[in-house]
């Protein structure tokens, strides 16, 4: 009988993975909206509303990703010291 032994992964998650998980499932549905309402014939204010959306959401995953290797980073200089 082969022993089939669960794979516990015991790693910390980052920090901040919900929120970079919340903003990627948010730009995608953002990018979803625009393709829809571009396609069929918004009004060029809601169309241009979500644009503006969309490229302040890749701003602000772009820094949240950032902070959050820097404070990987930090931690395994902590513990190398």
């Amino acid at each position: 009988m082969k022993n089939n032994k669960p794979n516990i992964d015991l790693t910390q998650p980052s920090v901040l993975t919900e929120l970079v998980q919340d903003l990627e499932l948010r730009l995608e549905q953002t990018k979803i909206d625009l393709e829809i309402s571009s396609g069929y014939g918004a009004d060029s204010f809601s169309i241009l509303k979500l644009a503006t959306e969309v490229k302040l959401l890749e701003e602000i995953l772009e820094r949240v990703e950032a902070q959050d290797e820097l404070i990987h980073f930090q931690k395994e200089n902590i513990c190398l010291n």
